[in-house]
């Protein structure tokens, strides 16, 4: 019993380790043998034991001298970047791989500022995340980690041209989308505004006309009924004047009570001139109102004469229409 159990947790050991040791290896380079470790060991201290030498500035011609590099986003673009010579990222990041996904656990490392460019593995994964991001339509992933890269790790990190190639065509394809998206939204939100507004013109200049044949009718309506009553009471004024021309024809030799000048005007009149010298607007200038109510007229005609022209003018805005402009 207890063999199969020792034998039971052999089998799981071997399981944990062997994914470490298959991320930990480069997959186009063969296992170095213990001749190859023995050889590379003597290299390296053959290596380390040569003097340097000592070269002179005025002993380099100019064609090979050493130019510094601008430290601008132009120059960042030519610049090499370091090619990484370690191998493997452990189990962990194997196991947050299979957790999470290699794209999303990329990304994470990217923005916790945790991806470690000194392995080849780290360039390997960046790489498979543009693809993967790529074949997903996931754009904002994608300006995410190339954003983090030159954030986070400058001049460190490079996306090879296939995948670099695939995620510049999808950018380009979601611009020229988001472009054209705005154009559209713009184009609709405006055209809404105007149905709007041509809706309230609408409504003003039917407002106004209504209301401007209103201050019309309004007017006629007065003048007319000022004239019937102007005429009915200087009718009854007449009447009442022809009376008393008759009363002093009846009798001439009544006396009148006195009065400051002792004059009674009906005595200069005859019944039968009463219309001539009591017409209507000798009544009204005699009551002192006939320019008032001339001022009235004046100034209602006045004012529907500025009112037409307002209206004639508002009934000819036009509706309001959208219109593409293209900059010459």
């Amino acid at each position: 019993m207890k063999k199969n159990v020792l034998f039971l947790q052999s089998l799981i050991l071997v399981a944990l380790i062997a994914p470490s040791c298959v991320l930990g290896m480069d997959e186009n380079k063969p296992i170095p043998t213990p001749a190859d470790r023995k050889e590379a060991r003597e290299n390296k201290n053959k290596k380390g034991n040569r003097t340097p030498l000592a070269v002179s500035s005025d002993t380099i011609p100019a064609e090979h001298a050493i130019v510094p590099v601008r430290k601008d986003s132009l120059a960042e673009s030519v610049m090499v970047t370091p090619s990484p010579e370690k191998q493997g990222l452990g189990l962990l990041c194997y196991l947050a791989d299979i957790a999470y996904g290699e794209e999303e656990n990329t990304y994470n490392l990217l923005a916790t500022k945790k991806f470690n460019p000194d392995y080849i593995s780290s360039h390997n994964k960046i790489n498979r995340s543009t693809v993967i991001f790529t074949q997903q339509a996931n754009n904002m992933r994608l300006t995410q980690i190339f954003s983090l890269c030159r954030e986070n790790y400058p001049r460190l990190i490079k996306v090879e041209d296939i995948p670099a190639c695939m995620a510049h065509k999808l950018l380009v394809k979601d611009n020229k989308q988001a472009q054209k998206t705005l154009k559209e939204a713009l184009i609709a939100k405006d055209q809404s505004f105007l149905e709007q507004q041509n809706t309230v013109i609408k409504t003003i200049q039917q407002l106004f006309t209504r209301h401007y044949t209103l201050l019309a009718e309004n007017l006629t309506r007065h003048i007319k009924e000022r004239d019937e009553l102007v005429k009915s009471n200087c009718d009854e004024i007449r009447r009442l004047k022809k009376g008393l021309i008759d009363l002093h024809n009846l009798n001439i030799t009544f006396k009148l009570p006195k009065t400051d000048d002792g004059y009674c005007s009906d005595n200069d009149l005859e019944a039968k001139n009463i219309e001539k010298h009591y017409d209507d607007a000798k009544l009204l200038e005699k009551i002192k109102i006939n320019q008032s109510i001339a001022s009235t007229k004046s100034k209602a005609e006045h004012t529907l004469q500025r009112m037409n022209s307002i209206n004639i003018s508002l009934q000819a805005i036009q509706q309001l229409q959208h219109e593409i402009v293209d900059p010459q």
